[in-house]
């Protein structure tokens, strides 16, 4: 409570210094962005180069840049459809700087990725990230840890680092209920329904832009969007050649490389792009390796009104298995233990497996062609085929043959009905689909898109015996289980935008979406899993924004959602004879926003009504999945508030607050009854209603906040901050099975430069976790009872890394 009241004061105090902001010294550049026809481009971005400020045009094309010290600048102007435009400036009064940009002759990527995106005017809560902004927080982790600043966003992950199999949540939502986009193309596994980074790993440093949606968010391709939705937008069109060298060094042997290159545009008509990564690191956890490698190549052809793109992005990774975290019993005494690949050899000697990993390469590629037909007609074609495979090498010690479905043996006249094995269990897929999108704007208040997407995806999941500590005739790679799923998935949806008045316009949004599964065969306990599913969802949409003058604007929207459970979810229900259902959401969001000279500020009400919400039960299954279970009646309901002031001339602090109850309605916990601890013959479920109670995994409150300190033109100091809650990991609202709230600091320092012969050169050091902070992001449990009262449990913690140190240096050509 001590470290929540003091982020509180930090939070508050601060946001009342606004006032400095007016007053504080500084030059300003202002002006106008136009078209050549004297139409205001509203929403066009303008950046100061460099110096990472930016701001936004509003409904008039006016923008103003306060508190620029005297010197000389790059200002940027863009805007979609339009050109880049950089001006130079010299700064030493109050500058006034109109613009005038004019329409490309290219279409840029920008155009594909609207379609599916949230602009200025629509009434829902997303945060924009620039390229600028995701390099700032580019501090050698994965995904999870870049966006961690964003709005009721926690991450966490298994290694204790940045580096391997991260997570995290929006709002409380899982990653399984979360809807990824990569220009356009849908990224989530259709079975699992999540993205695994890890086999897209260093894909931000592809990012020109990510968009993040909280709360249900506009109509998208894939997976359904169920709590938020990202997106993000790669290879935004560059003028000039680039070629771009990063490379970071961290604690525990950890160490990220890329390089990036591109051509630029080429007589008018071509560009092409390239990236290329490398990761390792030993991981805070024991023997929680990683080894990734990722590259992307694309390339695009503009034609007078269209673009052609091509883009492969391929992913592999090795990667220390850790997912089933360190046992409470361990925590105190050693908080980085992974028992994970330890058995015990024949003479009762411990060993450990190295091998124990997970392994997976990926591959997407992904076409996309843009036309604009008329100047109010624009289509766009996707294609996209992804093919997957991999495995995870497990060392299982003292199993049952008949696991595996074979006799008994007899060895030395000895029956012999268990041994050690060496298993890999595979993952075979692909999936192949297109997206499609047409805009048609009439008249200029008026816009409609219509868009979609279908796909097909196949996996063939399988298991083989690759050692036996017995082996008295098991073939080579012995196959014990097979199942082959199909999953067929296609969504429409029409949207409209209407500018009703220059202070009011309205958002409405309507998508259906089919869904196709079917599983065939055995799970790796050989369980017959064979089992159809389909599913015909209808999701609307509708909303309205009102800008009440210059610097004030207020939104409201009702959208609804549906969701179909995983392949986890039917696996594991199946066994449990419990039958899962898909679930469905109705979101109520209210907004506002306050964007002045010296001080922006924004707040969000939410209301997320559930039935059948898919909530997370604290269990893993024997791969490490989550295991959910229905909750009939269940609601997220908070208020997100935001703030970003600049204090002085060279100090700004942004910060953001989310509060919320997250709620399940007459909730009955089931726990298994077994007779002893000694036979564990199963007697009954124990059902204890509890009435309300909190949903696991969603902290009550969640912050950030970001002070930037610049005493130098181009040297910057960060102080961030992020505090998390204290939250259950099960849905007991047991105080036994309760995380901590954490408060985490990091600080950073960097210099960008330039010198002859290189555009920039970044030098930054980082400290993470600056006060040593021992805390625990997420866990798992197992719990049984007993006839006699007692009590069986098994579970895990996931500790995260203690003070820790990295540094950077990139150089730009």
């Amino acid at each position: 409570m001590r470290k929540l009241s003091v982020f509180l004061v930090v939070l508050f105090v601060v946001s009342a210094l606004f006032s400095w902001a007016n007053g504080g010294g500084g030059k300003t550049i202002s002006g106008t962005v136009q078209g050549v026809d004297g139409a205001p481009l509203v929403g066009s971005t303008i950046t100061l180069v460099g110096s990472g400020r930016g701001t936004t045009t509003n409904e008039k094309g006016f923008y103003r840049l306060t508190g620029i010290r005297d010197g000389a600048y790059t200002l940027r102007a863009s805007y979609i459809g339009y050109k880049t435009k950089e001006v130079k400036v010299d700064v030493k009064d109050n500058v006034t700087l109109n613009i005038t940009l004019e329409a490309q002759s290219v279409l840029g990527s920008e155009v594909v990725v609207s379609a599916i995106r949230a602009s200025k005017r629509t009434p829902m809560a997303f945060t924009d990230l620039k390229a600028y902004e995701i390099k700032k927080q580019n501090t050698g982790g994965d995904v999870a840890q870049i966006f961690e600043l964003t709005p009721s966003f926690v991450a966490t992950t298994e290694s204790g680092i940045g580096i391997g199999n991260t997570a995290f949540s929006i709002r409380g939502t899982d990653a399984s209920r979360i809807n990824i986009t990569v220009d356009g193309f849908p990224i989530n596994d259709p079975e699992s329904q999540q993205v695994f980074f890890v086999n897209m790993p260093d894909i931000t440093s592809s990012a020109s832009s990510v968009q993040i949606q909280r709360g249900v968010g506009t109509s998208t391709n894939g997976s359904g969007a169920f709590g938020a939705t990202v997106n993000f937008q790669t290879g935004a069109l560059s003028s000039e050649p680039y070629a771009e060298l990063n490379n970071y060094l961290g604690s525990y042997s950890s160490w990220r490389s890329n390089a990036l290159l591109g051509t630029g545009i080429i007589n008018n008509r071509f560009s092409f792009d390239a990236r290329i990564s490398r990761a390792k690191s030993d991981g805070y956890m024991d023997r929680a390796t990683s080894d990734h490698k990722s590259a992307q190549v694309s390339g695009t052809y503009y034609g007078d009104r269209s673009t052609l793109k091509a883009s492969v992005i391929y992913g592999e990774e090795h990667t220390g298995i850790s997912w089933t975290g360190v046992p409470s019993s361990v925590i105190d005494t050693n908080r980085t233990y992974n028992p994970e690949g330890i058995y015990y050899d024949s003479k009762g000697v411990r060993r450990i497996y190295d091998n124990q990993t997970d392994n997976y390469k990926q591959t997407h590629y992904l076409v996309n062609y843009t036309n604009k037909l008329t100047e109010k007609m624009t289509l766009n074609l996707g294609f996209f085929f992804t093919h997957g495979e991999g495995y995870y090498d497990n060392y299982k010690d003292d199993a049952k043959f008949s696991k595996y479905g074979l006799p008994t043996i007899t060895v030395d006249n000895v029956l012999r009905k268990k041994s050690d094995f060496i298993v890999q269990k595979w993952l075979d897929n692909d999936n192949v689909g297109s997206t499609y999108s047409f805009v048609y704007a009439p008249v200029e208040s008026l816009c409609f898109t219509l868009g979609g997407s279908v796909s097909r995806f196949t996996n063939d999941h399988f298991g083989k015996i690759k050692w036996a500590e017995f082996n008295h005739g098991i073939p080579a790679d012995y196959e014990w289980y097979r199942s082959k799923s199909t999953k067929d998935d296609a969504n429409t949806y029409l949207k409209a935008t209407w500018q009703a008045t220059s202070q009011l316009s309205f958002f409405g949004d309507v998508q259906y979406r089919y869904v196709n599964y079917r599983m065939k065969g055995l799970d790796d306990d050989m369980t017959n899993i064979s089992q159809n599913h389909r599913f015909d969802f209808w999701n609307p949409k509708f909303g309205a924004y009102y800008t009440l003058n210059d610097q004030n604007s207020l939104f409201a929207s009702v959208s609804v959602a549906h969701r179909e459970p995983t392949r986890s979810d039917y696996t594991d229900g199946i066994k449990s004879d419990k039958g899962l259902t898909p679930e469905r959401l109705i979101d109520y969001e209210l907004g506002y926003k306050y964007a002045g000279s010296g001080l922006s500020l924004g707040a969000n009400l939410y209301y997320m009504q559930y039935k059948d919400q898919l909530v997370l039960t604290g269990k893993l299954n024997n791969v490490g999945y989550p295991i959910r279970e229905n909750a009939p009646k269940s609601y997220r309901t908070g208020v997100e508030l935001m703030a970003a002031v600049k204090i002085l001339d060279n100090l700004k602090w942004e910060g953001n607050l989310t509060l919320s109850q997250n709620k399940i309605k007459n909730f009955t916990y089931s726990v298994e009854l077994y007779d002893n601890q000694n036979d564990w013959n199963f007697v009954k479920m124990n059902e204890y209603n509890l009435g309300t109670t909190s949903i696991s995994f969603s902290p009550n409150v969640i912050g950030s906040s970001m002070f930037t300190f610049e005493p130098l033109k181009g040297f910057r100091v960060d102080l961030t901050t992020k505090y998390v809650g204290e939250q259950y990991y099960d849905n007991s609202q047991s105080e036994k099975r309760k995380l901590n709230a954490y408060l985490v600091n990091s600080l950073r320092a960097g210099y960008d430069f330039s010198i002859v012969g290189l555009k920039n050169i970044i030098l930054q050091v980082g400290v993470n976790n600056l006060f040593n902070e021992k805390y625990i992001a997420n866990a798992w449990i197992y719990r049984a009872e007993f006839q006699d009262n007692s009590e069986y449990i098994e579970d895990g913690l996931f500790p995260q890394a203690t003070r820790n140190y990295w540094c950077r240096l990139a150089l730009r050509f």
